[in-house]
């Protein structure tokens, strides 16, 4: 998730990010695609039954369960990239006939559940997210915690700047994204929102509204920026080229007089699209990035929409040691907000991690 840095609302940013940070360290991470519409947040609940399929595929694994009664149960897991690299694989799910899940039911009253935890016939309990905690056994544990080798980045390699992959630190609630709104849908009304973004907040469902609901459909600008997954920068010469694993998104940046369609290296205008136009230039170390005509509907997955007037500076700085990235994203949109909203996270640098192909099953 982000962290909302400057926010000038009745009650204090301070505040906020107390909230925020609570939420996020208090329970297993399930926003990501809105499992806060789905399931039920507040209680964790057990199944135990024969596994009866396994697709591992992104953007999460999904499982069939038969239960006891013969009932089946659509088990819905993390991504199998971020799996993968906590150490858990298709192959150790697959070799267990029996298999116990805890995580959190329907709050449709539907056979569904996303899952924290799994257990094996052999004994060998999953943990599947960064807030899942063991639950059967003391050992025996795989994955949990941060897949990351390295949580706070290596430096050593600082002549790279910022042209290297990028990793979300997932234990860190600061440095997963941008929106404390995906983990506790009542921070959305902490943006300075105007009357119609506020009515359409009002009346917005994340159960039904959800703009994530749909799986296999790529994300637009500013919501792509918060995806979990590593993130790549590339010198093009002309441009610069940042590679998101998720969705296999790739985003250009046009430098200078690249872009076609400028005079005196001003963007002429073009037809809108998900990720928009991006222009970027040299503020010392930190890339600036200025991105519009975003036909992307939505700011936020849980209710706050966004019109084509939206402009974004997106300003990406590595600090002197190459260790950590930090990004800095104003959003400007007088049909949606009262005055600009600033928002804030980082990435860390792990050499042994790669921007691997994001294989998407509906």
């Amino acid at each position: 998730m982000y962290r909302i840095v400057a926010l000038k609302v009745a009650l204090t940013v301070s505040l906020t990010l107390l909230v925020a940070v609570a939420l996020l360290n208090s329970a297993p991470s399930f926003a990501h695609h809105g499992y806060g519409g789905r399931y039920n947040q507040e209680v964790i609940q057990e199944l135990e039954g024969e596994l009866v399929n396994v697709l591992w595929r992104n953007p999460h694994v999904r499982l069939t369960i038969k239960d006891a009664e013969g009932g089946l149960w659509n088990i819905e897991a993390g991504s199998p990239t971020v799996m993968l690299r906590r150490g858990i694989t298709e192959a150790m799910v697959n070799a267990s006939k029996q298999i116990k899940i805890a995580g959190l039911g329907s709050m449709r009253g539907r056979n569904e559940m996303t899952a924290s935890n799994i257990l094996l016939a052999s004994g060998e309990e999953l943990l599947l997210t960064s807030g899942s905690k063991p639950r059967w056994q003391t050992s025996n544990l795989v994955g949990g915690g941060n897949f990351l080798i390295n949580a706070v980045g290596d430096s050593s390699k600082p002549e790279l700047g910022i042209f290297r992959v990028w990793s979300t630190v997932v234990s860190d609630p600061v440095s997963k994204g941008i929106y404390p709104e995906a983990a506790d849908p009542s921070l959305s009304y902490r943006y300075p929102l105007t009357p119609a973004a506020l009515a359409y907040l009002d009346n917005f469902d994340p159960a039904t509204d959800n703009p994530l609901e749909a799986y296999c459909v790529s994300k637009g600008m500013p919501m792509v920026m918060d995806q979990p997954f590593p993130m790549e920068f590339t010198d093009m010469g002309d441009n610069i080229v940042a590679r998101l694993e998720e969705y296999d998104t790739v985003r250009t940046i046009y430098m200078g007089n690249s872009m076609e369609g400028q005079v005196d290296g001003v963007p002429q205008p073009t037809e809108a699209s998900l990720l928009g136009v991006s222009t970027g230039k040299w503020d010392g170390d930190t890339l600036v990035v200025t991105t519009n005509q975003i036909s992307w509907p939505y700011f936020s997955q849980m209710g706050i929409r966004q019109s084509g007037d939206m402009v974004l500076e997106e300003r990406f700085t590595p600090v002197e040691n190459g260790s950590r990235l930090n990004y800095k994203l104003t959003a400007t949109d007088a049909v949606t907000f009262t005055e600009p909203v600033v928002l804030e996270k980082f990435w860390i640098w792990d050499p042994s991690v790669e921007v691997v192909e994001y294989r998407c099953t509906e």
